[in-house]
């Protein structure tokens, strides 16, 4: 199990999930339940559960990777969210060949669950607080979560994960982080962002004609203004950053 620098295991978890592989050691692959925080971690009291993730109501153990994405689909391939067998692990041939895809994650969480009679588990929580912050990440959006997402989901098909899920989640993810990013780029006056690529991942689908292209139309000083409105509504810290700023962006 990996956790992100930025995520929490929330008090008590580990006892549950420690409970639960023992309980099902044949689970090759297991998602945990998360809730998320804004910028700052005081207690699972205090976190949010997604609006577009179904928590998880009880336990379980499935080989349907239709009901595992029911569960999982808003954080697939997410980092702080999954347990990975060992063995499967170990088994993976060629690593170096996932290196440079930005979702090495991802790709393990595939290949521990390719194999037709998996056992997925599903564990009950929350165990794991998400953090959210008011960033901008330091590369290109369009090119990470969009062209490299894409090739990530195209295996997880090839290797038995359901093509109508996937590909609607990608569409609705891709509008959604893209949306905001162009927002928050332009309040910050940088171009990170390929409008260009974003475009061409989208321009046959008629969501992106409402949920993304608005986004290229804002002038700077209004997209300013809304991400501002939006994180008081939000309770959120309202400035927004770089992560992980190079000299070039901080100038």
């Amino acid at each position: 199990m990996l956790i992100s620098d930025d995520d929490i295991i929330i008090e008590g978890a580990v006892k549950r999930i420690i409970h639960f592989l023992r309980a099902h050691p044949d689970v090759s692959l297991a998602y945990l339940d998360a809730v998320a925080f804004r910028d700052q971690y005081t207690g699972v009291e205090n976190c949010h559960g997604y609006k577009y993730l179904s928590p998880v109501e009880a336990d379980k153990v499935t080989t349907d990777k239709d009901e595992f994405l029911h569960y999982c689909r808003r954080l697939f391939g997410f980092t702080s969210v999954y347990i990975w067998a060992t063995d499967r692990v170990h088994a993976i041939e060629n690593p170096e060949q996932y290196f440079e895809t930005y979702f090495l994650q991802c790709y393990i969480t595939v290949l521990c669950s390719n194999r037709g009679n998996d056992q997925l588990g599903l564990i009950h929580g929350p165990c794991v607080a998400v953090g959210e912050y008011s960033i901008v990440g330091n590369y290109d959006l369009a090119q990470v979560e969009g062209v490299y997402y894409k090739k990530m989901m195209e295996f997880a098909i090839q290797n038995g994960y359901p093509r109508k899920p996937l590909e609607e989640f990608f569409m609705w993810k891709i509008c959604y982080l893209g949306f905001y990013t162009v927002l928050k780029e332009k309040s910050l006056g940088i171009h990170n962002t390929s409008i260009r690529t974003l475009f061409d991942l989208t321009k046959k689908s008629p969501y992106a004609w409402t949920h993304l292209y608005p986004a290229f139309l804002v002038p700077g000083f209004i997209s300013r203004w809304a991400i501002t409105v939006r994180h008081k509504l939000h309770k959120r810290n309202v400035e927004t950053r770089v992560n992980r700023p190079t000299e070039e962006n901080q100038k």
